[in-house]
C-alpha cells in the first residue's frame, strides 16, 4: 500500500430520514481538495441532487472548513447537522498526501483548532439557520461531538436533538499519562 499517495478521503457523516421517507446523506471528502462537504438528497424525478450545504457553512464561517458532522432529524422534520469545523490555513497543515495516506489524520495533533457548531434546515436542505453552541476556546479541543437520533418508534425526546462532546485532548497517552478529558451532554431549550 503506497503512504504517499492519499487515500480517496470520503467520510460518511450519516444519513437522515423526513417523515415522508425522504432520505438525507452527508459526506465530505478531502480529495483531492480538503473539507468539501456534500448533503444529497434523492428526487424522484432528478435522482440525487446535492443541497447546499457548503455555500451554508462558507457563508457562516468563512475562515473554517468542514471536517465532518453527526445527522438528526427532529420529529418536526428539522435537518440537524452537528458539524466540527477546522481553520483553512494551518502551518502543520498534512492533507496532500496525508499521514500515512490519511488526509486529516495530522489534525490529531491539535485538537485545540476544532470548533463545533450547529446547522438546521426547515427546509429540506434548500436554506440553513446557523447557532455558536458550543464556546470556542482556543487553548482546549471541543472534540468527538454525538447527536441524539431517533431509533425505530422512540422519538427524540426534545424540539430539537441533544448532543454530547468532549473537551480536551485527542492523542495516545504518554507512558504512565491518564488523560482526563471532560464530557458535555447539550440540549436545546424551548
Amino acid at each position: 500500500e503506497a503512504v504517499d499517495q492519499p487515500k480517496p478521503g470520503i467520510d460518511h457523516c450519516g444519513i437522515a430520514v423526513d417523515s415522508n421517507n425522504q432520505p438525507y446523506v452527508v459526506y465530505v471528502r478531502h480529495t483531492p481538495d480538503p473539507m468539501r462537504p456534500y448533503l444529497k438528497t434523492y428526487e424522484e424525478d432528478e435522482g440525487w441532487v446535492e443541497r447546499p450545504l457548503g455555500k451554508a457553512i462558507a457563508e457562516n464561517w468563512p475562515d473554517w472548513g468542514f471536517l465532518g458532522c453527526r445527522v438528526s432529524m427532529s420529529e418536526e422534520d428539522v435537518l440537524c447537522l452537528l458539524i466540527t469545523l477546522v481553520p483553512k490555513e494551518h502551518p502543520e497543515a498534512n492533507w496532500n498526501p496525508g499521514v500515512w495516506g490519511r488526509p486529516a489524520f495530522w489534525l490529531r495533533d491539535f485538537p485545540e483548532i476544532n470548533r463545533i457548531v450547529w446547522l438546521e434546515s426547515r427546509d429540506g436542505g434548500q436554506t440553513f439557520t446557523a447557532k455558536e453552541i458550543v464556546p470556542h476556546l482556543p487553548d482546549k479541543g471541543t472534540l468527538l461531538p454525538h447527536l441524539e437520533q431517533p431509533t425505530g418508534f422512540n422519538p427524540i425526546s426534545g424540539r430539537l436533538p441533544g448532543f454530547l462532546y468532549i473537551e480536551g485532548l485527542s492523542r495516545y497517552t504518554e507512558e504512565g499519562e491518564v488523560i482526563d478529558n471532560k464530557v458535555y451532554y447539550c440540549e436545546f431549550g424551548e
